[in-house]
Parts: C-alpha cells; structure tokens; sequence
C-alpha cells in the first residue's frame, strides 16, 4: 500500500466521521477549513477539542486522533477510570435500546471483520452495506438503517476499474442512480494509475 493512498484514505475517513452535514464532508474533503459547528459535537469533545475556536481542517495529526476515537460519543465524564466495578456500572441510568448501524446485524460505533473463504463474494457484500448506509436503503433488501450517513470505503485489494465494476452492478440491480451515492466516499489503490492523486509518482 502506497503512504499517499494510506493518508487520502485516512483523511476521508475523518471527514466522513467529523462532518455534520454532507456539504461540510465534501469540504473537509476538499481540504477546506470548516467551522466547527457543522461538525459533531461528541467527535469534537472525544478529540479534546474546543467546540467554539478556528475552523478546522483535516491533517495528519487530526487524521490519526479521529480514526482513533472512530467518532464515538463520548461519556459526560471523559476522564472516568478505564476499570470500574460492575455494580458502579449497573449504578448509572439504562442507557436505552442497542443503536444499530445496520438493523439487528451491525451495532452503531462498532468494529466488525468480514471473514470467509476466497471469492465468496466479501467485497461486493460490504460495498453492499456501504451503498445502503450511504443511502439508506434496506440492506440486503431486509435490513433496515436507522440514521443513514457518509460512508468511507477503502478498497485495497484491486483498483479503480474494478471498483467502478462492482459499483455499476450494484447500482443497476438496486435502481439507484449514481448522483444517490454522493454519502458514499471511496479510496481504491488507484489500479493502473501510475500517479497519487497530488501527481507525483509512486
């Protein structure tokens, strides 16, 4: 993997995680400085950051501190002992139904591993859920999506081409069109591409 791919793909990640709206993503994508109230509060609060100050852009640094938080509300005392007592945990307030990124299959916040054999059709099945976060169409057809929102998908394995390939069919047979895909944000090994996208050579 190329350090310039392994950043461009860190730093949609972040933007697609600190963004409160779309347009706010697209700039924090494009390098802009957003201000900080089009940005969520609780990955503002989780980084240590101000919510009032400068606007913000995406660097390096800010890359790494969002992909380690992963953007997860953070509890109102941020400086709570890491190992506490299961009586002082079932002391604090029920806190409420499981919220589920994907309907009864991907829990909101957490960290899942798609394993299976080779060619048994991962990728396409992950570009799937991505497509329906994105969108929020069912996944699967079945599945429900409480809060749709952007999605980074950082496909490593082959290129652009195949990717486009995989999207096209993916699309044609949901009936979506590509202008539905704009929360859907992608990063692929750039293929046969000689170049990263700043144009220097790899």
């Amino acid at each position: 993997m190329r350090r310039d791919d392994h950043v461009q793909g860190r730093r949609a990640y972040a933007a697609a995680i600190l963004a409160a709206d779309v347009a706010a993503c697209e700039g924090l994508l494009a390098g802009l400085a957003v201000p900080r109230s089009r940005l969520h509060r609780g990955t503002l609060i989780s980084l240590g950051e101000s919510l009032d100050g400068p606007d913000i852009a995406i660097d390096d640094d800010l890359a790494l501190r969002v992909e380690l938080v992963r953007g997860v509300e953070p509890p109102d005392d941020s400086r709570r002992p890491w190992l506490v007592s299961a009586a002082d945990v079932l002391a604090e307030p029920d806190p409420g139904p499981t919220p589920w990124l994907v309907e009864n299959l991907i829990v909101d916040a957490a960290l899942i591993a798609a394993v299976g054999p080779w060619k048994s059709t991962k990728t396409y099945a992950l570009l799937d859920l991505a497509i329906s976060v994105a969108t929020g169409q069912p996944a699967f057809g079945a599945l429900a999506i409480p809060k749709p929102g952007p999605v980074v998908y950082v496909l490593e394995e082959s290129g652009r081409a195949a990717l486009w390939r995989r999207l096209d069919q993916l699309c044609r047979g949901r009936a979506i069109r590509s202008e539905h895909l704009r929360d859907l944000h992608v990063s692929t090994t750039l293929g046969s591409s000689s170049t990263t996208p700043s144009g220097r050579r790899a």
